[in-house]
């Protein structure tokens, strides 16, 4: 499809420059909505009960203590980089901030991804915790294989945002059934 490499299952699944933009994105929204949806939840900011598939995170949602973005760039006191995470989310209330980023990665690069995650974000986070006068800054890197592995790390990173181990397995069966879809549309443009 975009013949830099052969056409490997890990290369179709996860390194194709061709599907990266539109596939791999769909499939990496996908989880990022099933825990958006989640803290949406725990702060009492959702409503109505939908499913991830037919949810459409609002850019900024809030009340009184708690500010969750999705997918903005944050503004700083000084330059950062690396100011837009998947999902922020702000304690007001336990003066805490929450940078949660998704990776959906080949299983050999689970570990690399999660160290990468927390180096990218580490002047957000020192920004953060100096502007907003925090106690605490978390970044929670979400990582699953696109085969539906999950890293401890994410088991963490869950537990630190007080949400359900339930919604892992959620992610887990999001990721299948997107990579399932992405080699299924694979094969069958390939004939």
């Amino acid at each position: 499809m975009c013949n830099s490499t052969s056409e490997i299952i890990q290369h179709i699944v996860s390194g194709c420059s061709v599907l990266a933009p539109k596939e791999y994105l769909f499939r990496h929204n996908n989880v990022a909505k099933i825990i958006h949806k989640a803290l949406y939840s725990k702060f009492g900011l959702l409503k109505t009960e939908v499913s991830y598939y037919k949810y459409n995170p609002p850019t900024l949602l809030q009340n009184a203590h708690t500010k969750v973005y999705w997918d903005t760039q944050i503004v700083t006191d000084r330059s950062v980089a690396n100011n837009k995470p998947d999902i922020l989310v702000m304690d007001r209330k336990g003066r805490v901030a929450h940078i949660v980023d998704i990776t959906i990665s080949n299983d050999d690069n689970m570990q690399k991804s999660r160290g990468e995650k927390i180096r990218k974000y580490q002047d957000l986070s020192f920004q953060l915790r100096e502007m907003y006068n925090l106690d605490k800054t978390t970044i929670a890197p979400i990582i699953l294989s696109t085969s539906g592995l999950v890293s401890r790390t994410m088991v963490t990173a869950v537990n630190e945002l007080g949400l359900s181990t339930d919604l892992v397995v959620e992610a887990q069966k999001a990721v299948l059934l997107d990579t399932v879809r992405i080699v299924r549309k694979f094969l069958s443009a390939a004939h």
